[in-house]
């Protein structure tokens, strides 16, 4: 009968530990993955800050820590990102294609990709990628309803096709952005000025 206390007070022992260790691991794994976040999420704040440099640094930085994580493509497409606000538009492309090439990459971060990399192409004077770029953003909308697919990307289709002097296709792509604003105001009638 000892024997048997002894054996179950052991089993209990060694079932606590092994909880306790399960627990701490789950913890840790936790305040990483907070950690990973607030990097990213510091990231992005200096982009929209137009911290260019900062942002290209801190992503650089973050790379080197955590070269494969659920926030690579982010991170990846944040880098692109602050060397096309630093105007190095060979490197802003060539991060752009990554993101979207990379099958891993979310779409909602591939579509993102694909709108700044027209971008780099305007800047470029590339108006013939720029709508080949807008096009096959376009195509990608799927059911998402909001204010790049239903204005900007028709604004700037109408904008660019206006530029190469396709009057027909600016006209037409000129009244999607329209309805487009109309549809925006409809769902967003407080947005109304």
């Amino acid at each position: 009968m000892k024997i048997f206390i002894s054996i179950l007070l052991a089993s209990c022992l060694l079932l606590s530990c092994a909880t306790k260790k399960k627990k701490t691991e789950l913890e840790q794994t936790y305040a990483e993955e907070l950690s990973e976040s607030k990097l990213v999420s510091n990231i992005e704040m200096l982009i929209v800050k137009e911290e260019y440099e900062a942002a290209k640094n801190e992503a650089t930085a973050y790379q080197n820590k955590m070269p494969l994580s659920k926030y690579t493509q982010e991170v990846n497409y944040y880098l692109a990102r602050a060397a096309e606000g630093l105007k190095d538009w060979n490197v802003a492309l060539a991060g752009y294609r990554e993101v979207i090439r990379n099958p891993i990459t979310p779409d909602v971060i591939q579509n993102k990709a694909l709108y700044r990399q027209s971008f780099v192409y305007e800047a470029l004077n590339h108006d013939e990628k720029v709508v080949a770029t807008l096009l096959d953003l376009k195509k990608r909308k799927g059911k998402t309803r909001d204010q790049i697919f239903l204005a900007e990307v028709p604004a700037r289709l109408a904008s660019i096709y206006a530029r190469l002097g396709n009057h027909r296709m600016a006209d037409s792509y000129y009244a999607e952005a329209e309805a487009g604003i109309k549809e925006l105001q409809a769902l967003n009638p407080s947005d109304e000025g």
